[in-house]
């Protein structure tokens, strides 16, 4: 079955960004037709940070340096 996910990624703490130059990457994943959570998917920042959604869907990767990244979520 194929899912087909969409996630919100938003960054907090603009200012903490803009003053320690490191930040907060927070998101949520859900199936794109029924809305519901999606928990345990793997999310991967740049092959060097790892995470699993939590049983609401939830992930958060804290103490990022400020800069481009690529995001894998499976």
């Amino acid at each position: 079955m194929r899912y087909r996910i969409f996630f919100l990624v938003s960054l907090l703490s603009f200012s903490h960004i803009l003053h320690c130059q490191k930040g907060t990457i927070e998101g949520f994943i859900a199936d794109a037709d029924s809305k519901s959570p999606i928990s345990g998917a793997s999310v991967n920042l740049d092959n060097i940070r790892g995470d699993n959604s939590d049983i609401f869907g939830r992930f958060m990767f804290s103490s990022i340096t400020a800069g481009q990244y690529e995001m894998i979520i499976s």
